[in-house]
């Protein structure tokens, strides 16, 4: 992958999307414990957190490929994981409003 002009590594970008999910579950715990939100955390709400900012990167980086057709074939993973999860988001959400 070329970022202005020069090569980045697609394991980095790998590493950041995990690391963009980290941050997410820390960013909403915060936000979740200065809006006095009850539980701050909980194993199913940093899950989803989680999965809510791993998407962040490589769908910015799918966005980002109509300027720059060679972010996308080196980082297959992230996209491959951007696609899963959000797939997964977006039938959750569908089936659970027919409930």
């Amino acid at each position: 992958m070329l970022l202005f002009g020069k090569p980045i590594d697609g394991g980095l970008i790998d590493a950041l999307t995990l690391l963009v999910g980290l941050l997410m579950v820390v960013i909403k715990i915060l936000i979740r414990r200065y809006k006095g939100q009850q539980p701050i955390a909980s194993a199913q709400a940093a899950t989803i957190d989680f999965l809510n900012g791993v998407v962040i990167l490589p769908f910015l980086m799918i966005s980002a490929s109509v300027f720059s057709p060679n972010l996308i074939p080196q980082n297959t993973v992230s996209v491959a994981l951007a696609g899963g999860v959000g797939l997964s988001l977006v039938l959750g959400e569908l089936f659970r409003r027919t409930e």
